[in-house]
């Protein structure tokens, strides 16, 4: 195993560190060694050397040595550094810079280990807002549950997040079912539901042409039958329920009914209207889930 030795400075890495200020003090061997020595060597054999390098440019000032881009693994290993060593208040301003970079250049496209790996590293560095904004990336955006961080050690905001997080995708899923259960069963069902005003001819199909294409439009955008839902992100699940436009066939055709009654037409929704409702409640639940997620204890 090839062994990286770094020069720093004690006094440096002493102000941007408590931990090392401490190793560095008389409690410690390395500290009491350092007043009659002019260097003094520590072993740091769990921490990554890359990592470590980049920290202690950090706390070097050397901001001209620095990566200017981390992927989202490398973010989430100093996030872990530093909070190791206590330094996550002087790698405030790097951090931020290379959380932000990593979200503009990947945007929506950002896989879910990205998004989980940004939202342990959010909270080891304490940055609420990037917390927040992948939490909600993490809720509309992953398709299936959220994994927790493979990280060492427990984060409990995280893993309370992750959690909250997956137990809202499983409700809101069974929510957007359980509507477009209602739905099909009420337009599927409107002879019935109007037996009291309504007597169609014996040769009337306007309730069986309607029901027809309703199934076949919501097969189309893959929200019939409701046991495909959770193969979706529920960004993609609103955007399909937002998007749905369903218009009747030409062979709808109504009946004079048996006076004194009515044909069922006369109470059925019209297509737009029908639409409409599913956009509406797709967008109630958007914006429901996008403003749920806070960042618990980092505000």
């Amino acid at each position: 195993m090839r062994v990286v030795q770094i020069r720093v400075s004690s006094a440096m890495m002493s102000y941007g560190s408590p931990v090392f200020k401490a190793m560095l003090g008389n409690d410690f061997k390395e500290g009491r060694q350092l007043k009659t020595a002019s260097r003094v060597e520590i072993q740091l054999p769990d921490d990554n050397a890359r990592v470590m390098v980049i920290i202690c440019q950090v706390l070097h000032l050397r901001h001209y040595a620095l990566p200017a881009d981390l992927s989202s693994s490398e973010i989430l290993q100093v996030a872990a550094l530093a909070d190791k060593y206590d330094c996550v208040e002087a790698l405030r301003f790097a951090s931020q810079h290379w959380m932000s970079k990593r979200m503009d250049s990947m945007g929506t496209a950002m896989s879910t280990p990205d998004r989980v790996n940004m939202l342990a590293a959010a909270c080891l560095l304490h940055n609420a807002d990037v917390f927040r904004r992948m939490a909600q990336n993490l809720s509309m955006h992953t398709r299936g549950r959220v994994p927790l961080p493979n990280i060492g050690g427990q984060l409990a905001v995280v893993d309370e997040t992750i959690t909250r997080i997956n137990d809202a995708k499983t409700a809101c899923l069974r929510e957007v079912a359980e509507f477009v259960e209602e739905i099909v069963e009420e337009q599927c069902c409107v002879r019935a539901a109007h037996d009291s005003t309504s007597r169609c001819q014996d040769s009337c199909t306007f309730a069986e042409v309607r029901s027809s294409a309703l199934l076949l439009h919501l097969r189309a955008y893959k929200l019939w039958p409701v046991t495909q839902l959770e193969q979706f992100s529920l960004a993609e699940l609103f955007h399909r329920s937002t998007k749905l436009e369903i218009k009747w066939p030409p062979n709808l055709r109504r009946c004079d009914g048996d006076p004194p009654f009515h044909c069922v037409a006369n109470f059925a929704v019209s297509a737009r209207d029908l639409s409409g409702i599913f956009g509406d409640k797709a967008r109630h639940l958007a914006v429901y889930y996008m403003h749920a997620w806070s960042a618990p204890g980092l505000a």
